[in-house]
């Protein structure tokens, strides 16, 4: 529509010199600017896709990603529930195998595939073999454990069943990232609809307006 359809009517409403609206002229321009300079758009945008693919390889743009994905709106709520059902998990296997808690942390960290989440846990593991607490180290680490976590996990050291604990965490988490799936697979469905339906009639809009402006002008 915006590159074909719009610069066939720019023509006739110059020659007709009825006002466009702002919307309308934005959108034939660009149409006129995509028709004409297609290859550069393609161009730059193969450019900012390397260059984007290359940053995100580095360190640095995995964590800037991972960070993302713990923060975003939205995604945050299923991304953060998916992970500490991981860390959860791997931390109740290594802790019910007697393996040191220090090492556990940063055996589990190396099962999470974010850099963010890795970071956090062997900084644990540091704190700990320094002797604070598993649920003082986590809890200096809010953005990633939330405060629920860190009660539990207070209250699995005071009785010594940290195993089990852990197990009630990755099981609440289960359930929240199953709620959260089903929420949001309902809710796409319409929420797509609406979305597709202004972008319509947006576009239609954009035309009708500046078409009824030139019959009106015409009578």
């Amino acid at each position: 529509m915006i590159s074909f359809v719009f610069p066939q009517l720019k023509p006739i409403f110059a020659e007709s010199g009825v006002p466009l609206p702002l919307l309308s002229r934005i959108l034939i321009n660009t149409g006129v600017f995509l028709s004409n300079f297609w290859y550069v758009v393609v161009i730059g945008l193969g450019f900012l896709i390397v260059i984007l693919l290359d940053y995100i390889h580095t360190r640095e743009g995995r964590a800037l990603i991972d960070d993302l994905k713990i923060r975003a709106p939205i995604l945050w709520r299923i991304y953060v529930p998916i992970t500490l059902t991981r860390f959860g998990n791997a931390a109740r296997m290594l802790i019910k195998g007697d393996v040191p808690l220090a090492q556990a942390m940063e055996v589990t960290a190396e099962t999470i595939d974010n850099v963010v989440y890795q970071d956090a846990l062997h900084q644990v593991a540091n704190d700990l073999r320094a002797g604070k607490l598993l649920s003082e180290s986590l809890g200096a680490h809010p953005s990633y454990f939330p405060a629920i976590v860190v009660q539990m996990v207070a209250v699995g050291e005071i009785t010594g069943q940290l195993d089990e604990i852990f197990t009630r965490i990755t099981k609440f988490y289960e359930r929240e990232a199953d709620s959260v799936v089903n929420n949001l697979v309902e809710l796409i469905q319409p929420l797509l609809l609406i979305i597709m339906g202004l972008l319509i009639g947006l576009l239609f809009a954009s035309i009708i307006l500046p078409i009824y402006q030139l019959t009106v002008s015409i009578t």
